[in-house]
């Protein structure tokens, strides 16, 4: 405080000294002017106190030293007006000094906010809506503020504010818990900052309060105005992002439910006339027999017979196959790899096929004699090409053969199953093997064979897919890759599972 006022004291002895030097050739007007501009300096450099005591000594020092009568009292009118002028130009410099710097720090104060505001918008803007983004917003706050601490406490589906992220300069010194303070909650209910040792601002999307945006200060200090004006500003953001994380869950939750609806209404559609058939057919053949006002032949009894056996078969086949998807999608169905000679799998899987009740089918086995030894699960292997050929069975026309061939390339054993079925559109061909999906007029099937040989040979590691899909014909191909067989196992030939 004293040293603008000795600086000012200093620079008048100094002028006064240089227009001593030169009182001979400069007249008191012309030296009152200088002594003006010294008091005009003063007010725009120390302000308004050093400036009034710099327009008195300028006019005592002129009065006393280049003003006749030399005193330093004020004899006339005119003396009298240029103390009035020296002091209210010192007085009204210092006062529009005094604003021009009060707007200076200002605009340098919203510029800053501006830039740090846009920086964190921009944190928001470049990764968008996402828990990420939540989660990164308190290390942006610290790091652009410069604060010991930052946590956002978001409203939870059952009414509580919890904290959903935190960053600190030290971690060890988090102060903030999972529960929000009661500054916080002051804020979320009150909808209206709360500043006591820390900051609380409300994150509201129109009157509806999302959370708040939790502050702690360096121990002692508060925030600046300034900056609690940004906080709310970037709190609105932050609201909107959170707002649209919510719409995007419950988005999410309301696509599940109709997922889920209509997996359930597929699995009804395709299950039910499977069901319904098989259950009406064991039914009907099972009451007839057990009419006993009627006599039947041994040769319809029979028939009787093997219809229910067809029907309950049928029966076994759906919930064997209901149940292995539902196995493959827990992921708790893993194989147990072992060496096979895949030719003696596909043997065991025709056998079965072939036994199956229902009308004889050619079934034509075309594999190369050098084909090696495959680690797989025979089981889940035998699955896999029971159902391609128990699919081959139903969409292509009776009478016509089916074909299963393999070959051996790029390290990897490829199986494929052909029919002379209709050919299978291109734009079909990826999603005939998800669950429940059947072709546009498919009639008969359940859309869970071609998901369960999907899932088995993916957990094999191994790929499914159509070849040539749109051309005459259905050819569904499969690989396993193959590994070097140890010595011990490759000399010795496999033993099938029963």
């Amino acid at each position: 405080m004293v040293k603008p006022y000795l600086s000012m004291a200093a620079i008048c002895l100094a002028i006064t000294g240089v227009m001593l030097t030169l009182r001979l050739t400069l007249d008191a007007d012309e030296i009152a002017l200088v002594y003006l501009f010294m008091v005009f300096l003063s007010a725009i450099w120390w302000g308004r106190g050093p400036s009034l005591v710099a327009s008195v000594l300028a006019f005592f020092g002129l009065n006393f030293l280049f003003t006749i009568p030399f005193t330093f009292q004020v004899t006339s009118i005119h003396e009298a007006i240029s103390l009035a002028v020296f002091v209210l130009v010192a007085e009204e410099t210092s006062r529009l000094t005094q604003r021009l710097r009060e707007r200076e720090v200002e605009a340098r104060q919203r510029a800053w906010e501006a830039s740090t505001l846009h920086a964190l918008s921009a944190a928001i803007s470049a990764s968008g809506p996402s828990e990420e983004t939540v989660q990164t917003l308190p290390h942006r706050i610290v790091e652009a503020l410069d604060v010991p601490e930052c946590a956002l406490y978001i409203l939870e589906a059952n009414g509580s504010l919890r904290r959903r992220a935190v960053a600190t300069k030290h971690p060890a010194e988090v102060m903030s818990e999972d529960d929000a303070p009661a500054q916080a909650l002051q804020a979320f209910v009150t909808h209206q900052p709360v500043e006591e040792a820390t900051l609380s601002v409300p994150m509201a999307v129109g009157p509806n309060v999302v959370g708040v945006l939790y502050v702690r200060p360096p121990e002692g200090t508060r925030l600046p105005e300034a900056t609690g004006r940004l906080l709310t500003t970037f709190a609105g953001q932050v609201a909107v992002v959170i707002g649209r994380l919510q719409l995007q869950r419950e988005a999410a939750e309301a696509e599940a439910l109709r997922r889920t609806d209509e997996l359930k209404t597929s699995l009804l559609a395709a299950v039910s006339h499977d069901l319904r058939t098989p259950l009406a057919a064991i039914r009907m053949n099972a009451a007839a027999l057990m009419k006993l006002d009627i006599q039947w032949g041994a040769a319809d009894r029979l028939e009787m017979l093997e219809s229910i056996d067809i029907a309950a078969t049928r029966l076994s086949r759906l919930v064997s196959n209901l149940l292995d998807l539902s196995r493959l999608e827990a992921g708790v169905m893993q194989p147990d790899k072992q060496w096979y000679d895949l030719r003696e799998v596909v043997a065991t899987a025709v056998d079965h096929a072939r036994a199956a009740p229902g009308e004889p089918r050619t079934i034509e086995v075309d594999l190369p004699p050098d084909l090696p030894l495959v680690r797989l699960d025979f089981t889940h292997i035998e699955d896999v090409i029971l159902n391609l050929v128990e699919n081959a069975l139903r969409h292509s026309p009776p009478g016509t053969p089916i074909q299963i061939t393999a070959r051996r390339q790029n390290g990897e054993a490829v199986v494929l199953v052909t029919n002379e079925g209709p050919p299978i559109p291109p734009e079909f061909a990826e999603r005939i093997f998800d669950r429940f999906y059947m072709l546009p007029g498919s009639r008969g099937a359940t859309g869970l064979g071609l998901a369960i040989c999907k899932g088995l040979v993916e957990a094999h590691g191994g790929r499914i897919w159509v070849e040539r899909p749109g051309e005459p014909g259905a050819r569904f191909a499969f690989l396993l890759p193959l590994e070097e067989a140890p010595p011990e196992v490759g000399d010795q030939p496999p033993k099938a599972r029963p």
